[in-house]
């Protein structure tokens, strides 16, 4: 027999027969908090329930549950038990009142890497604000307590891990950090990066060997010291934070745009490799994007650098931190192994031909 779900029951894996009603008002929602496995109630206009992630089928069918899609109303869908590790997953997305997309990562846990500089704080803010806890990275403790703090203020548990990513033991002592304090590990950022301006006849072995190991290497350290831990939980989601330069020449930066290159290849074998234990992989590739410490910080760079741009601006920290917030959410669950490129727009083949358009656009 189905059990009644109510707010603040317990539900227990792998498998979980269960009956869903709302009774409550007509804004209240069914999720469950995978560290926690408490439900609350969510009602919909109709006798289905939708249901991210997972197959979902009907007990005394055995029909499949998973393409019934809600409209508004009531909520009540009786019968349905987990095919697979996880249970009745949040809701992926909401609109609210003005219009923007929220997230809802309530219960999960987060490393962000590289966690205090402009991307990386935006990544922080945005997943406290949709509810996670969150592992920080960084070189500099105390520019992370900084970061902790900020999550703190928000509502959210935050503890710092200060290290070079370049080391396989700064990505163990994340693992160990993260399961300590909050005993699972749902989300992998890895965000932290580097580079060195100059010609490649000038660059050292040694500035080589520390651009590839920061942008590259230390996101494989991270992701795979990650891996029993996502195994044991049925999943997980890792994020590499990539950039727009390995896609084209990017001169004075070589090896770091051949690091963020084979950044973008790692995402996709890590994605073949992992599917079947329900870890998704997937890279953002950021534009010129305007942090404190960009090329882009003076309104001239930036208007300078803008212009070449089909939005005809440079991108903000948070857009980039929106695009992984989505892409570790349940309404991305059939997406892995993409480059999603935030970049304000494709390159045209040459500088002139944007002094063209502008000119024809009067621009």
């Amino acid at each position: 027999m189905a059990q009644k779900i109510r707010g603040g029951s317990e539900l227990h894996d792998p498998v979980v027969k269960i009956t869903l009603s709302a009774h409550e008002s007509s804004n209240t929602s069914a999720t469950v908090s995978r560290k926690s496995g408490r439900v609350r109630g969510y009602r919909l206009d109709s006798d289905s329930v939708i249901v991210h992630g997972r197959e979902w089928h009907d007990a005394n069918s055995n029909a499949p549950c998973r393409e019934r899609i809600p409209v508004r109303n009531k909520l009540q869908h009786t019968g349905c038990e987990s095919r697979g590790g996880r249970q009745v997953t949040r809701e992926a997305a909401t609109i609210n009142k003005v219009g923007q997309t929220t997230f809802d990562f309530t219960d999960q846990v987060v490393i962000v890497t590289g966690a205090s500089g402009g991307i990386g704080s935006a990544l922080a803010d945005k997943f406290a604000e949709a509810g996670a806890d969150l592992i920080l990275h960084g070189r500099n403790a105390e520019t992370l307590q900084d970061r902790v703090e900020s999550v703190e203020a928000l509502g959210r548990k935050a503890a710092l891990v200060a290290g070079n990513i370049r080391e396989p033991k700064t990505a163990e002592d994340l693992v160990r950090t993260a399961l300590e304090q909050f005993g699972r590990i749902d989300v992998l950022i890895n965000n932290a990066g580097g580079n060195f301006a100059s010609r490649l006849e000038d660059l050292s072995v040694n500035a080589w060997n520390a651009t590839i190991d920061t942008n590259l290497s230390g996101a494989f350290h991270c992701a795979r010291a990650c891996l029993p831990v996502f195994e044991r939980q049925g999943g997980g989601n890792v994020i590499n934070v990539g950039s727009g330069s390995a896609n084209h020449a990017h001169p004075l930066r070589g090896a770091y745009a051949a690091a963020k290159a084979g950044l973008a290849s790692l995402t996709k074998t890590m994605a073949w490799e992992w599917a079947d234990r329900g870890i998704r992989v997937n890279c953002v590739e950021p534009g010129a994007t305007l942090t404190p410490a960009s090329r882009f910080a003076s309104p001239e760079t930036e208007q300078k650098f803008g212009r070449f741009l089909a939005l005809g601006r440079v991108g903000r920290p948070e857009e980039v931190a929106d695009a992984c917030l989505y892409l570790c959410s349940d309404a991305a669950s059939f997406i892995t192994g993409t480059v999603l490129q935030v970049t304000g727009g494709p390159h045209t083949s040459s500088a002139a031909d944007v002094e063209l358009v502008r000119g024809a656009l009067d621009v």
